[in-house]
């Protein structure tokens, strides 16, 4: 929100601003949401991780159809966190909004990190994989949080 421009459209409206209230919201900061994950191959040949850093890489880069030369946007994320919920039968059922953890307006995936050392000790399979490999990822959200977006559950 560019200050000079704030003040020309409410002068026009016959308001006189508040300068304090125009410098406090002129940087508003967006959520940021970090998750790690830890992802154990617990089978020989397994690529897990192998496929959820490549699922993160691509989200997180443009894509640039051919012979256009323009980058498209990234992938936009929309987290929503969940919880399975046991009958009294000891038995999963059907997953639930979590009630506590808040959901996210668009996100764009800001941060990719892999660990392949969790440990300090490089370890590999007989076949060359990372039994235990730590993804950490970042998101941040597009658009500013505002009173109604609280009310609709953000």
């Amino acid at each position: 929100l560019d200050p000079a421009g704030f003040t020309n459209v409410v002068g026009l409206a016959g308001l006189a601003p508040n300068e304090n209230a125009v410098q406090f919201f002129k940087n508003v900061d967006f959520r940021e949401f970090t998750f790690t994950f830890e992802v154990f191959e617990d089978k020989p040949g397994s690529k897990k991780a192998d496929e959820i850093v490549k699922f993160f890489k691509k989200g997180m880069h443009p894509s640039a159809p051919a012979g256009t030369g323009i980058l498209s946007f990234p992938d936009v994320f929309i987290l929503q966190p969940k919880f399975v919920p046991v009958g009294t039968d000891g038995k999963p059922k059907a997953p639930k909004d979590h009630y506590l953890l808040p959901r996210s307006k668009s996100c764009a995936l800001t941060s990719l990190q892999v660990n392949v050392t969790p440990m300090n000790t490089i370890q590999t399979t007989y076949d060359g994989t990372f039994p235990l490999v730590t993804v950490t990822v970042t998101f941040k959200e597009l658009t500013a949080l505002t009173k109604d977006d609280l009310e609709g559950g953000y």
